[in-house]
């Protein structure tokens, strides 16, 4: 196993615990989870390919019917998501990369799209390729 590049970390985690209350009416605050947690584990397998994964939970919420057909406000689950990645060096000026979100096609409503009407489930799974080349501006030292 190689140790990750220098100035990254091979992995991360991360936790939040958010106690939001409307201090006049003493209730919880809507769409704010109490609990939201990552962990993120890179490996640089050789020179050329990186590869990383991410665990991403999100605890329930409470939220309203934005169209007004059910009240009062009423929990919502939480949900946990895979995402994988894979970045790799073709050469000094091209790198090409892949992302796949949500790997196991997990169905959840993310608690911040709040600006629509009803209650909107999030896209199954999302494939991103892509690269990224450098064209001129250097010079060989």
């Amino acid at each position: 196993m190689q140790p990750a590049p220098s100035g990254t970390e091979p992995a991360h985690a991360d936790y939040t615990r958010t106690d939001a209350t409307d201090e006049i009416a003493n209730t919880e605050l809507l769409r704010r989870p109490k609990h939201k947690a990552n962990f993120t584990a890179s490996y640089q397998a050789n020179d050329a390919l990186g590869l990383s994964a991410s665990v991403v939970y999100v605890g329930p919420w409470m939220d309203f019917d934005r169209q007004g057909l059910w009240f009062p406000a009423r929990d919502f689950q939480g949900y946990t998501v895979v995402n994988i990645a894979a970045n790799y060096v073709v050469n000094q000026q091209v790198t090409v990369f892949g992302r796949v979100d949500n790997l196991f096609d997990v169905k959840y409503v993310n608690p911040l799209n709040f600006s629509t009407n009803s209650v909107v489930y999030e896209p199954g799974v999302t494939l991103k390729l892509g690269a990224t080349m450098r064209v001129g501006g250097g010079c060989d030292q």
